[in-house]
């Protein structure tokens, strides 16, 4: 297969796509969103961890601080200790989500750029754009010299006819 011939059914697939209802676009947007930012599972809540640790703080302040002479037999150690190996825990979970916030904040800006292409491609023919193309793709396989799938980069593929689109090329004579 042509790399020429390639393109144009890459593009007729695109511009195909982008065309169709808009329901099947913002289900590509959502994935392309998912896929370049993932899924969040709880652990970038930052705030909630922060209260927690709070609160345990307030917590074993106020458990050491009612020890007295009077009663430190009733004094014990495996509260403290649990306590503090649970803020021991969320502390980390707390920093670890610091991070994935912050990698997560940085990739929101590749998202936007790939998303105002998806909304591009709507209403503008479009040529081949190979910077563009990588963004929008995750992969380009050749079944066939007839065929080939396309996997956008939230995972919708399609298929597309090569001879459809070798019908609309001009033929080069060489």
């Amino acid at each position: 297969i042509e790399e020429q011939h390639l393109h144009a059914a890459i593009m007729q697939a695109v511009m195909r796509l982008a065309k169709q209802d808009t329901d099947v676009l913002h289900i590509l947007k959502e994935q392309i969103r998912t896929g370049i930012l993932g899924s969040d599972d709880g652990t970038g809540n930052t705030e909630v961890l922060q209260q927690r640790i709070a609160l345990l703080d307030t917590e074993i302040d106020a458990k050491i601080s009612s020890v007295t002479a009077d009663n430190i037999e009733d004094y014990d150690d495996n509260v403290i200790m649990e306590l503090l190996t649970e803020k021991s825990e969320l502390e980390h979970r707390l920093q670890k989500a610091i991070e994935q916030n912050a990698v997560r904040e940085g990739k929101k800006e590749k998202v936007q750029e790939v998303l105002q292409i998806t909304d591009m491609l709507k209403n503008h023919p479009m040529k081949f754009d190979d910077k563009m193309l990588r963004k929008l793709l995750k992969r380009v396989e050749v079944l066939s010299t007839e065929e080939i799938l396309i996997t956008f980069a939230g995972g919708l593929q399609m298929r597309e006819k090569m001879q459809d689109t070798l019908k609309r090329m001009p033929i080069r004579k060489g």
